[in-house]
């Protein structure tokens, strides 16, 4: 396991623990553990740029 995510890791161009991070972040979203962070491209912009 430990290669495989050494190799994807560099593929990705993260370190080990932000894919890690990641990966652990998408599969609670998934499982409804996390709530989902929807972007409305629609919607009006609050604030400046």
């Amino acid at each position: 396991m430990e290669e495989a995510l050494r190799d994807l890791a560099g593929e990705a161009g993260k370190t080990r623990n932000d894919l890690i991070r990641f990966i652990v972040r998408e599969w609670m979203e998934k499982n409804t553990y996390l709530p989902v962070h929807v972007l409305d491209e629609d919607g009006d912009v609050v604030g400046n740029a």
